[in-house]
């Protein structure tokens, strides 16, 4: 394979690398302050039974409109934070 065709190569994977870690052009939040609760779910990895648990904690502040259920941005961060682990020393 010549040089040029393997940069080629190279250079088409990045890009579609890019394009499938691009964040969508749309998204269905409410605002930048408001994150809907399917997104805070897949970002975490929970299944209802934990977000039922994290609401309840009051450690996130959830808004609830009909059955739609959106999450303060600024209430996940902070719940990051709070639970930032030490790091450890080999």
């Amino acid at each position: 394979m010549e040089q040029n065709e393997i940069l080629r190569a190279i250079q088409q994977d990045i890009s579609e690398l890019k394009k499938n870690l691009a964040p969508p052009l749309h998204t269905n939040c409410v605002s930048s302050k408001w994150v809907p609760r399917p997104d805070v779910m897949r970002f975490f990895n929970y299944a209802p039974t934990q977000m039922a648990s994290l609401e309840k904690s009051g450690e996130v502040t959830v808004a609830k409109v009909g059955k739609r259920k959106f999450y303060l941005r600024e209430s996940l961060e902070n719940f990051l934070e709070k639970n930032i682990q030490p790091r450890q020393n080999p």
